[in-house]
């Protein structure tokens, strides 16, 4: 009985770990897959600043696109959060600042994933985007 424990542990050990690494290599293309988005999305809004039109509709296309960024981001950062680090809450006031200063120190299971410059260019577009959503 007692190695018949001990084989089902092992067992159950085991198939943690292998559901890990295929948790990790499904955030691992759910990553690649939003990195492509938000790349398109990036050239998308540099061609819209190439030719600038201040008409509604632009406007409405641009503040749709920003909105698209920052929820991308999110959907790249937050994973990263919760898989290495084990966890940051995704409800509340300050998640994205929370978020963004956890990214940018490293830790013991990881480097840090945001440089201070891509940091602080994140903070600066969060509160661009507060100021907009409270006009």
């Amino acid at each position: 009985q007692g190695l018949l424990r001990k084989t089902q542990s092992l067992n159950n050990t085991i198939n943690q770990a292998a559901m890990q690494a295929a948790d990790l290599l499904e955030q691992h293309d759910d990553l690649n897959r939003e990195c492509t988005r938000l790349h398109r999305l990036v050239d998308g809004l540099s061609k819209l600043n190439q030719r600038p039109d201040n008409s509604a509709e632009a406007l409405k296309q641009q503040h749709a696109s920003l909105n698209s960024f920052h929820t991308g981001m999110e959907r790249m950062l937050l994973p990263v959060s919760r898989v290495v680090n084990r966890g940051i809450s995704s409800q509340g006031d300050g998640l994205q600042r929370r978020l963004l200063a956890r990214m940018s120190m490293g830790t013991d299971r990881r480097p840090a994933v945001l440089n201070e410059t891509t940091k602080r260019s994140l903070q600066d577009f969060m509160r661009f985007r507060h100021q907009v959503r409270n006009l």
